[in-house]
């Protein structure tokens, strides 16, 4: 019996000084691994630490049946991580002078219920408005003539409720007050000044440019986006890359998009429920330092966070909707707070 219980301790003092001695990437690629192993996750990682990108893989197919591989280069639609890019272009726009955080529903959209008129920019950044869902899965759905049938669940800045709606119609502000769409919209104020030259606004006739998506990560089963893209712009409609997405983190860690004080409010702790603007915001070890925001789509999950203080940054993009990227994410930060 001793001989056994020698036998199991020394393996497992052993296991222990392999682990040690593996470096973060080595841990990151294993759990990564692994969980691509368990048809848990297909898609892209990338993982940034001190400003220096030391993990970077893709997973599974684009397109199982033309046996496509995910790679660098794959597009994913990422559902509402397209909220902090909505987040951002409203901010600039600010920044311009064109809006103000403070305006009201009513200086853009007429026949209002008195307090739906009420609502402010600053409410619908964070998600503090009260508004119901009014977006649905109809062609040609007119936000304008929904919105004048919209109810509240609260009154506008007395609690917090998430509302993709909301963004639809942050969306359809910016364009009131510069007469452009969304589309360009983001494409000129973001994608071009920051170098993103795989991103954009996905519409269903044109899917096959981007990754399909998958019930799981098994990929038998297709998912199928049964209702019109445009109608969650703002929301959940943009298509990305890893790469481009670090782009954008550089691109704001770096102040090139917006002043200091639109970072700041858009980074701060508005509500007790951790929300900024676009941003969830999180505390680890006693510094609010943390933001993050993930999504959720037919065939389609993403994650997005990073970790200011540290200057590290975890993207993770799958075309399987049932991915569980929350446990993937938390376990390449529990990695990356240890040492090499």
């Amino acid at each position: 019996m001793r001989i056994i219980v020698y036998c199991l301790l020394l393996l497992f003092l052993v296991t222990c000084k392999n682990n040690s001695g593996k470096t973060k990437t080595e841990r990151i690629d294993y759990l990564a691994q692994k969980a691509f192993e368990d048809k848990e996750f297909i898609g892209n990682i990338l993982v940034a630490d001190q400003g220096e990108i030391i993990y970077k893989k893709s997973f599974g197919s684009a397109d199982k049946e033309n046996n496509l591989q995910n790679s660098d280069t794959t597009k994913f639609l990422i559902a509402s991580v397209s909220k902090p890019i909505t987040a951002i272009l409203i901010l600039r726009l600010v920044d311009k002078g064109i809006l103000k955080l403070d305006d009201t529903l009513n200086k853009h959209f007429t026949n209002l219920d008195s307090k739906l008129g009420k609502i402010s920019v600053h409410q619908l950044l964070s998600h503090t408005s009260g508004i119901n869902e009014v977006i649905n899965e109809e062609k040609g759905m007119d936000i304008k003539k929904l919105l004048s049938k919209a109810t509240l669940g609260f009154e506008p800045g007395s609690g917090f409720k998430y509302s993709n709606s909301g963004y639809v119609i942050l969306k359809e502000i910016a364009q009131s007050v510069t007469g452009k769409g969304y589309a360009e919209l983001v494409q000129t104020e973001i994608f071009d000044p920051v170098g993103m030259t795989s991103s954009g606004v996905a519409r269903n006739s044109k899917l096959d440019k981007i990754a399909k998506g998958y019930k799981d990560a098994s990929q038998t089963e297709p998912a199928i986006i049964d209702f019109p893209l445009e109608n969650i712009d703002g929301a959940g409609s943009v298509f990305s890359t890893t790469e481009d997405l670090y782009k954008l983190d550089r691109a704001l860690y770096l102040d090139g998009l917006l002043s200091a004080n639109m970072k700041e409010q858009m980074l701060k702790q508005h509500i007790p429920e951790e929300y900024g603007y676009g941003w969830f915001v999180r505390e680890r070890g006693g510094v609010w330092d943390v933001y993050c925001h993930k999504g959720n789509l037919a065939g389609f999950a993403s994650f997005i966070t990073r970790r200011t203080q540290k200057n590290q940054f975890i993207i993770i993009l799958s075309n399987a909707e049932n991915a569980d990227l929350s446990d993937i994410e938390n376990g390449i930060h529990k990695i990356l707070r240890t040492q090499d």
